[in-house]
């Protein structure tokens, strides 16, 4: 059964805010821990959490990401500074 647009519209809006969420607790929260790709679902949380370890561990060794956001929304809530 197809969905309606309100259903599809409350569908977004709660995946938007998961993103925005995830996010914010990145930022407070810094990755110390080298994250593992195995370990994650979904590739833009992996790369989320890998850009935030390269970020704030500059002394260790740095994970190589050579994909871009499948979601775009992740790069618009993490600005262009991040």
């Amino acid at each position: 059964m197809p969905y309606t647009m309100d259903e599809l519209d409350e569908f977004l809006r709660k995946d938007e805010d998961e993103i925005r969420r995830s996010v914010e607790r990145v930022r407070k929260n810094p990755v110390k821990l080298k994250p593992d790709l195995k370990d994650f679902l979904d590739p833009d949380l992996f790369r989320l959490h890998a850009m935030s370890y390269n970020r704030h561990n500059q002394n260790r060794d740095s994970i190589k990401i050579d994909w871009e956001f499948r979601d775009k929304r992740f790069e618009e809530f993490l600005g262009d500074n991040y």
